[in-house]
């Protein structure tokens, strides 16, 4: 597998160069952090280990920049429960708000 890193997405290609997985997200606080919005896997590989190998590639590369990230994709949410080392990177806004 190779992955094609691009401003807002990651793509997962295989052996041929077809996609197989993406990953998107959309950048704030002057791109400091991740907005991770989405997680796709085609159809004929779900199941694999795509979708994991992609986020934690993602995951890796945000840490090593010193940034955080937004977990808004379900998939990802499903990862950090899974992979709890990486929710340090995490940022939930609402628990700053007071109620």
């Amino acid at each position: 597998m190779k992955y094609e890193w691009r401003s807002t997405r990651v793509r997962c290609l295989d052996d041929q160069g077809q996609r197989v997985g993406e990953i998107g997200w959309h950048m704030i606080d002057d791109d400091q952090t991740y907005v991770i919005e989405r997680t796709w896997v085609d159809p004929n590989h779900r199941g694999s280990t795509i979708a994991a190998k992609m986020t934690k590639k993602l995951l890796d590369k945000i840490a090593a920049e010193h940034k955080k990230f937004i977990p808004l994709c379900s998939f990802t949410e499903h990862f950090l429960d899974k992979e709890p080392q990486y929710r340090k990177a995490a940022y939930y806004p609402h628990d700053e708000e007071e109620f």
